[in-house]
């Protein structure tokens, strides 16, 4: 049996370079937010009833945390992502859509997030 290796900088430069034209995917990026977040939420709410709090790993551009933390109104939201410049890319809409979520560049593997 093969071992894959995983790369961490690799795939965080292939996300890196789609980070500036991911939203470009959707004809209508904040429709495409406002339904994934509503959505998201809708099933998250009937799992976990009293759900405070999401944490979305892998968070990318920001486009479901985003919906999720519009849709729910939460105040502890917060995604990650192993991509510097898909973050960077979330936390600017996070600032439009008026949303509080946090949003950090770690490699959820190693790194040691919020306490």
């Amino acid at each position: 049996m093969n071992k894959t290796v995983f790369d961490p900088a690799a795939v965080a430069k292939l996300y890196d370079d789609l980070a500036p034209i991911y939203a470009d995917f959707y004809p209508d990026y904040p429709a495409a937010v406002a339904k994934q977040g509503k959505d998201l939420w809708g099933v998250l709410s009937r799992l976990r009833p009293q759900i405070k709090s999401v944490f979305d790993c892998s968070c990318g551009i920001g486009t479901q945390i985003i919906g999720i933390t519009q849709a729910s109104g939460l105040k502890e939201t917060c995604g990650a992502d192993i991509s510097p410049a898909s973050v960077e890319k979330a936390r600017m809409p996070a600032k439009s859509f008026n949303v509080t979520a946090e949003i950090a560049a770690v490699d959820i593997r190693r790194d040691q997030l919020w306490q």
